[in-house]
């Protein structure tokens, strides 16, 4: 007998369900292979070590390793975008006279333009994910930089050189509520200084470049002192003259870097920074198209009084020096000088 529906049906979904029930369900009598097969004996694979937590900045990188080579890297435990730049990427690719705000640049996001020379310049030209240097945030050893009172704008070529960065974080985010800063929307680029080395040793070192570019220092390491708890302490001394990739743009800068460690207790440590920097700069502001084309792709300053772009009036700092007119090294006469002690960046022809 021959059985026909008088509708059509469709039973895909019960069809299925019974079908996988039927191939899961193993037959009578028999047992699947997993359950054949005996447990494997627990073996002891010792001790197992996990990065990524704790302090990314400085937690060590074994030598010649990805993470130790490469320019940036991203923690492990960051909850925002974040790129950190060691210590062995900025001790053998920065030039020694650059700033952070070089280093920044081999970060997604990051750029950073240094008409004059690498980090012979106060550079105006920060910018991550399209904010400009006013619009983020940043910190050294935690502390935020002030910079100007006006504009809250950190001074790149008045802190600190590359010789005395340990590291740099760049977080391309607003960061948690625990995020100082005067403007940590834009982000937030952490600086840590350079560690106090645990032997004693004296490093001289110079270096020559063009423009006429000269760096020299010295750096002192007391060593772990085992007398005063372990304590540790680092001084630095350089000091940089140039003449700039621009015309006019001639710098020389005096830095002197010191810092100190001192364990209490197996969880403190007190940490004490000092910092001395003496900048003296001609520093351009731009050239007009026309000014480029009749002078060249280098022109900014120029040696003419009757002309704004004259390098006695761009000159930072504008004040006194050991009694006589900082504008005096900018090429300037004692008469001027005379005339308009006030002037904040140079005398004006009447």
């Amino acid at each position: 007998m021959t059985l026909r529906p008088t509708e059509p049906a469709w039973c895909g979904p019960a069809l299925t369900v019974a079908l996988a029930a039927a191939l899961a369900a193993p037959a009578a009598g028999q047992t699947t292979g997993d359950a054949a097969r005996p447990a494997p004996a627990a073996r002891d694979i010792g001790t197992v070590n996990a990065t990524g937590a704790g302090n990314s900045l400085t937690a060590p990188r074994a030598p010649g390793t990805t993470a130790d080579v490469a320019p940036s890297r991203a923690p492990l435990a960051a909850s925002q975008p974040t790129s950190v730049v060691g210590p062995t990427f900025i001790r053998e690719n920065i030039t020694p006279t650059d700033n952070y705000d070089r280093i920044i640049q081999f970060t997604p996001s990051a750029q950073n333009v240094e008409p004059a020379g690498a980090g012979l310049q106060q550079n105006y030209q920060q910018t991550i994910r399209g904010f400009q240097y006013t619009q983020f945030n940043t910190t050294f050893d935690g502390i935020v930089l002030p910079g100007l009172p006006t504009n809250f704008a950190p001074q790149s070529a008045s802190y600190f050189l590359t010789h005395d960065i340990g590291s740099v974080q760049v977080d391309r985010g607003p960061g948690t509520a625990s995020t100082l800063g005067y403007a940590t929307f834009g982000g937030t680029v952490a600086i840590i200084s350079t560690t106090p080395s645990n032997t004693a040793r004296i490093n001289p070192y110079a270096t020559l470049g063009t423009y006429a570019t000269k760096l020299y220092g010295l750096q002192l390491d007391s060593g772990a002192v085992a007398q005063l708890g372990g304590a540790r302490e680092f001084i630095d001394a350089q000091g940089v003259d140039e003449l700039g990739a621009l015309s006019g743009t001639r710098a020389n800068r005096k830095n002197v870097f010191s810092k100190i460690e001192v364990p209490i207790g197996e969880n403190t440590v007190i940490t004490l920074v000092g910092l001395y920097d003496d900048n003296y700069a001609n520093t351009p502001y731009g050239a007009t198209a026309a000014e480029i084309a009749k002078y060249g792709p280098k022109y900014a300053l120029n040696d003419d009084p009757r002309s704004q772009a004259y390098r006695g009036y761009n000159c930072w700092p504008g004040i006194r020096r050991n009694g006589r007119c900082a504008h005096d090294l900018c090429g300037l006469s004692r008469r001027w000088c005379r005339a308009w002690p006030g002037a904040a960046l140079g005398p004006q022809p009447p």
